[in-house]
């Protein structure tokens, strides 16, 4: 008996089963399979917990995972899979859960069709059917959009069980292994579900027997018809009744040899009539009454793919796939080729190209990314041959409207508005391909989803051009080689062809595929490192390295968060700019444009032409619509050169707008403006240029510009725009900052250049905007009136309108720059100011180009020596290399008179600076006091720039171990400063600070502390917290605290210190080093041996990669480290890390050095440790001979090195010396330092020890051992 079926009501249909390992799930999912490829609605139910799940079979073909209640609505959603009280897994998660989640609607693809259906299930935790009143989820169900719900009920139902999923179907399919008792249990849940059945439920029978036309099973089958005899006298006493209420269908048991939970309608032949996949044919063609009697084709393809990927077929099976794009479209043909390799199949990428055949032999599968660019190519090469059986097309939508082309792939995945992961399984779900279980993103070299919103790319390139076109060719080429891995690619050619513009492009074009893409201007080193600081700056480098190494070591870190990279290194004309300044290792991307002609050696070459006549003639026509005869002849007169070609479209374009004005109708105005371009191009001017830029053919470039210009004499604001354009062609080509065209300094030479009056341009100060816009219409220039705020003009540009410029008036032009430059520098006293940083990073852009370091104009060299404080001041090494490079070829040229002047003094005293900075205090000293005998000899010793050269000399003097001729100048330069400009200025402050750290040096602790604390406090109070000025002050406290042995108060003071600085945005590496370095001696003071040795590791290595080897701070840094091997009981690695620092102080610094002498006396120490007592007592004797003759007996460092020593006579035995030797040491400490100085205290216990030792007492271990901490001044 059956109930009546009803038209549009969904067809509910229970898969039951008394037992285990019935085939009862994947009887759910193939059905599920079969009635959605003949187009019914189905919606499977997975409300077992056993595994394998309908949810396991059906994972491959997923494609898309939503809350449940959006499809089916709240009331339904929450009586099949009701929603956790916890999130559940994001639907797109990539690796999917081992059991469908709640509250979640799967949607799965039929492969090789656009038929889908879905499916909701219970979680793993769950233990059977849902509660809820069976006859309202049927309700529910029959009034849902579906033909058929198919439900895997739980194992072993209970007696309420039966009884809901009774109530509950229309059909139940009686699952059972071929088992005597299993099938005896099935049998009795089959007449249940009829008992139970209020209106009516038909049941089939569906036993799962192995080899069903195998003889050997004929028991099997023979108990299963005894058992289930009532249900075929049902069905024969109904059979003129409609559909069959009851029957038994046989189902072969799998022999697939996998693990893998396989679906047998995409892997079984459909010609074997004994596969399981013609059983679920029947059982379907049972429940639909006949409707549905077999599964929609799978194509052959499919078929083989879905079988390697379970692992029932070897992968040398498989046919490879090619993708087809039009080359604007690769983003998206390099994802699919790369989820195609993922899912283990080889794949071609064939770039489709207007009258080109991609290369598609017979029986390819051919995937099409579906664009608007490839409708215009066309599809007639990706049709296959009618009588090409094998050969498959598959349509991929990305963009666009719904495709309706006619004669393209009948079969279209459409992945507009998926995310990455639905798109994924939309693809491969169509191919018959499961998705790995790694995700694509853990892969660094798997091409990114080009569609995602979500993903953050690293900037700075500068606006794609919106009329480039073609350049296929060479994209492709570009791209294939960098994602070969077969290293950084250069783009050559001459000026004007447009390789810069080729870069920018593919830098938009493929941005998505990184974390990083940053344009590097690289004219010289110096752009270089600048370049590279702000991608430090970017991406938070603070890995304790220089600005442009710590951005390189942030790339490539293994771990790091910038896994993916595209440098771009333009108008690198020379290989040696770029030595050392990319990473040659990572998995990031180094494209560079270079003029050069491969002479000096830039690495793989790829020369750049002009533009083909068809790229042209599709230029000029996109930005015009003029005819293609008329851009084919403008194209020949200008040799294809982009550059040439965008100023003549610019012109033409204002020239017809100047016609439209005059009455001239638009299309007639257009064809006019072609004419006239033409007509001048034939003309040939005297003072035109011609190759003006070696290897370069700039003369069609030339002849359009001299139109542009006279087009602009005749514009309203053209003549400025011009003159405006002359200065800019003297600034650098990668960018003039708007403030800086707009500032006063530049409007007055602005108007002095085109002849007007300064007072009269400054009072309408927005006119020069005007100005830039008339300039930017003509392509002179581009300008960016964004967050970039900068106005950009081409080499070529520049170097053809400084060539246009007759003498002299060129060389007032020049001079007006360099004037403009000079004026917009800070003042002095700012020049010291960090808020005006900006301003000089924005001029030192234009140093070099503007040749600012070769004029004699007073105002300018005063820039210059500004300009090079303002690098000193930076605090990062690789920014005092280069400022040295440039200030000593400077200092050179200046000095050439018979007398200094002033500026040249400064510079001096700038480029000394410089040299202290770097670790060469003897050339610093020697500049110092050159300029300040000068100096003292015109102004005296009181005037100010007499005091600032005092001040570096006492840092040279420090540096060079003459403490106490350092601590005397630098008395006089506070004394000086505190006179003339009072204490809170910023030099009196420097002073106070410089006089602390000579007290320190000299032995005075206690005074150093007191004037630290002094510095810190009122810079506190004048400058606050967020200024690092005031850290690197509390710095110098909690040193100083610890000299004195206040060991817990410096602990507290440093920590602080370091975590401030470490939060500033304008901190310093160097200053967290500083800070690092002296946190780890207090903790090493406080036995924290551990934190200590691992703080001065990594202080070391911030030193060697930020300052080399051989500076100062980093052989300090190596010898506090081996101080930490000792304390950590490793006196081997110490003893051989102090030889090192030794050998280093010795090459580097005069002899007797104080520093020497204390390396030399930590080094006995450490051999003390290796029980070498005759080479300690050696180093030891060596150290203390040194610093009694520099420092006197009474020094702090002496007394020390004088207990250690006494420690070594003892533990080799020499008691009586070593008494006698400690008790003076004793003497004299209490009496210089006091009791409670560290330095006494260290001699009262090694005292104590060598007396115990004299009196008997064994033990050399009891013997003091304190280092001394070369300090960083």
């Amino acid at each position: 008996m059956s109930r009546d079926a009803t038209a549009g009501v969904a067809t509910i249909v229970s898969f039951v089963s008394p037992a285990d390992d019935t085939g009862r799930s994947s009887a759910v999912a193939n059905v599920a399979w079969i009635l959605a490829g003949n187009g019914k609605k189905v919606l499977a139910v997975d409300w077992c917990p056993k595994t394998p799940r309908v949810y396991d079979f059906l994972r491959p073909v997923q494609v898309d995972a939503v809350a449940a209640a959006r499809t089916l609505g709240d009331d339904l959603a929450a009586v099949l899979t009701p929603a956790p009280d916890a999130p559940p897994v994001s639907p797109s998660t990539v690796i999917a859960p081992v059991a469908p989640e709640q509250g979640t609607l799967y949607r799965y693809a039929v492969s090789g069709s656009t038929a889908t259906f879905s499916m909701v299930g219970l979680g793993a935790a769950t233990d059977g059917l849902p509660t809820g009143d069976a006859a309202r989820i049927r309700q529910l169900l029959q009034q849902a959009d579906y033909d058929y719900v198919l439900i895997d009920a739980p194992v072993d139902l209970s007696a309420p069980g039966i009884t809901h999923s009774a109530v509950l179907s229309d059909v139940a399919v009686v699952c059972m292994p071929p088992r005597r008792l299993s099938v005896q249990h099935a049998a009795g849940l089959a007449r249940e579900l009829q008992q139970r059945a209020t209106g009516g439920i038909r049941v089939l029978a569906a036993p799962t027997l192995h080899e069903v036309p195998d003889p050997g099973h004929g028991g099997s089958r023979d108990y299963v018809r005894q058992a289930f005899a009532w249900l075929l006298e049902e069905e024969a006493a109904d059979d003129a009744q409609g559909p069959a209420p009851t029957g038994i269908l046989e189902v072969p048991a799998h022999n697939y040899d996998t693990f893998d939970d396989v679906l047998s309608v995409l892997a079984d032949d459909p010609k074997d009539a004994n596969s399981p996949l013609r059983a679920y044919e029947r059982i379907t063609e049972w429940i639909t009454g006949g409707e549905v009697t077999r599964a929609a084709p799978v194509p052959d393809a499919i078929r083989g793919r879905y079988r390697h990927a379970v692992l029932l077929e070897p992968a040398e099976t498989l046919g490879d796939i090619a993708v087809a794009y039009d080359p604007v479209d690769r983003p998206w043909a390099d994802w699919i080729g790369g989820q195609l390799r993922r899912a283990g199949v080889r794949s071609h990428l064939r770039a489709v190209r207007p009258g080109a055949q991609p290369g598609l032999g017979p029986g390819s599968t051919v995937l099409a990314v579906l664009s608007p660019d490839l409708a215009e190519t066309g599809l007639s090469g990706l049709r296959p041959d009618a009588a090409d059986a094998s050969a498959e097309v598959l349509g991929v939508l990305v963009a666009g409207e719904a495709w309706r082309e006619t004669s393209g792939p009948e079969r279209v995945v459409d992945l507009r508005g998926a995310d990455a992961v639905r798109a994924q399984s939309l693809l491969l779900s169509q191919l018959g391909l499961i998705a790995p279980a790694q995700p694509a993103g853990g892969l660094r070299n798997v091409p990114r989803f080009p569609a995602d919103p979500d993903r953050r790319v690293r900037f700075n390139v500068p606006p794609r051009n919106p009329s480039f076109v073609g350049r296929d060719d060479y994209l492709e080429r570009l791209r294939d080689h960098l994602t070969s891995e077969d290293g950084p690619v250069t783009l050559t050619g001459g000026a004007g062809v447009g390789k810069s513009e080729l870069a920018r492009e593919f830098a938009h074009r493929f941005a998505y595929d990184y974390d990083v893409v940053w344009w590097i201007p690289a004219q010289d080193r110096e752009t270089v490192q600048t370049g590279l600081g702000a991608l430090a700056d970017e991406i938070k480098a603070v890995d304790s390295t220089g600005a442009a190494e710590a951005a390189l070591k942030a790339l490539v870190a293994p771990d790091g968060a910038f896994q993916r990279w595209l440098l771009i290194y333009d108008n690198a004309d020379d290989a040696d700019v770029l030595t050392g300044l990319w990473p040659h290792e990572g998995v990031g991307h180094v494209l560079i444009t270079s003029r050069d002609d491969g002479s000096s050696g830039l690495p793989s070459p790829l020369e750049v032409a002009a533009l083909t006549g068809d790229e042209s003639v599709a230029m000029l026509r996109r930005v015009l619509g003029i005819s293609t005869e008329d851009a084919r002849s403008i194209a020949v007169a200008l040799e294809h050169l982009p550059l040439a070609l965008r100023l003549a479209t610019a012109w033409m374009r204002q020239r017809a707008l100047v016609l439209e004005r005059g009455g001239v109708p638009s299309l007639e105005a257009v064809g006019q403006s072609v004419r006239e371009l033409l007509t001048a191009l034939e003309r040939r001017s005297d003072e035109e240029l011609g190759e003006s830029i070696p290897g370069s053919h700039t003369s069609s470039v030339a002849r359009v510009l001299r139109i542009t210009l006279e087009a602009l004499r005749a514009t309203p604001f053209g003549e400025l725009a011009i003159r405006l354009a002359e200065l800019s062609a003297f600034l650098s080509p990668e960018g003039i900052g708007l403030p800086l065209l707009r500032s006063t300094s530049m409007l007055t030479q602005l108007a002095a250049a085109s002849g007007r009056d300064a007072d009269e341009l400054l009072l309408d100060a927005g006119e020069v905007d005007l100005v830039l816009t008339v300039g930017a219409r003509f392509a002179l220039y581009d300008v960016d009136w964004g967050h970039g705020s900068a106005l950009r003009m081409h080499r070529a540009i520049q170097v053809l309108l400084r060539g246009a410029i007759p003498e002299p008036e060129r060389y007032e032009r020049h001079r007006q720059v360099l004037r403009g430059l000079a004026g917009y520098a800070p003042t002095d006293p700012e020049a010291d100011d960090s808020r005006y940083a900006g301003v000089f990073e924005e001029l030192q852009q234009h140093l070099i180009p503007s040749g600012a370091l070769e004029s004699d104009d007073r105002q300018v060299r005063h820039w210059v020596v500004k300009q090079v404080r303002h690098l000193y001041l930076s605090n990062d090494s690789d920014a005092w290399r280069s400022a040295l490079q440039l200030a000593a070829a400077t200092c050179e040229r200046w000095a050439g008179g018979d007398e200094m002047d002033q500026l040249t003094m400064r510079l001096f005293v700038q480029t000394a600076n410089l040299h202290r900075a770097l670790g060469d205090h003897q050339e610093a000293l020697r500049l110092d006091e050159l300029v300040l005998s000068e100096q003292r000899r015109r102004y005296g010793l009181r005037h100010f720039r007499t005091l600032v050269a005092g001040r570096g000399r006492g840092g040279d003097l420090r540096g060079l171990g003459r403490f106490e001729d350092a601590l005397v100048e630098d008395q006089a330069t506070f004394e000086g400063f505190r006179g003339l400009v009072g204490d809170d200025h910023p030099n009196t402050r420097m002073a106070v600070n410089n006089l602390g750290i000579s007290f320190l040096l000299t032995g005075d602790a206690r005074e150093a502390l007191r004037l630290a604390r002094q510095e810190r406090d009122r810079r506190m109070l004048l400058f606050g917290p967020e200024d690092p000025r005031t850290w690197r002050a509390s710095c110098q406290v909690g040193t100083c605290e610890r000299e004195v042995g206040e060991y817990d108060r410096s602990l507290a003071t440093l920590r602080e210190a370091l975590a401030r600085i470490h939060g500033l945005p304008t901190g310093s590496l160097l200053d967290e080093l500083r800070v690092n370095r002296s946190l780890a001696v207090t903790e090493r003071r406080l036995g924290l041996t551990i934190p200590a040795k691992k703080r001065s590791a990594e202080t070391y290595s911030g030193y060697v990669k930020n300052l080399g080897e051989d500076h100062p701070l980093t052989r300090g840094s190596l010898l506090s480290l081996a101080a930490d091997y000792y304390r950590a009981g490793d006196a081997g690695i110490a003893v051989k890390s102090a030889m090192r620092c030794l050998r280093g102080y010795d090459r580097k610094l005069a002899q007797g050095h104080p520093f020497t002498a204390v390396c030399s006396v930590n080094l006995g120490l450490f051999q003390r440790g290796l029980r070498e007592f005759d080479q300690a007592v050696g180093y030891g004797d060596r150290g203390l001979r040194s610093l009694r003759a520099k420092l006197g007996d009474a020094h702090p460092w002496t007394l020390a090195a004088t207990t250690a020593q006494a420690g070594h006579l003892a533990a080799r035995g020499d008691l009586d010396t070593a008494l006698t030797m400690q008790e003076e040491a004793h003497a004299t400490a209490l009496g210089y330092l006091g009791r409670a100085h560290p330095v006494t205290r260290d001699a009262a216990a090694n005292l104590a020890a060598i007396g115990a030792l004299r009196n008997g007492t064994p033990g050399v271990a009891a013997l003091t051992d304190a280092d001394i901490d070369v300090p960083q001044s």
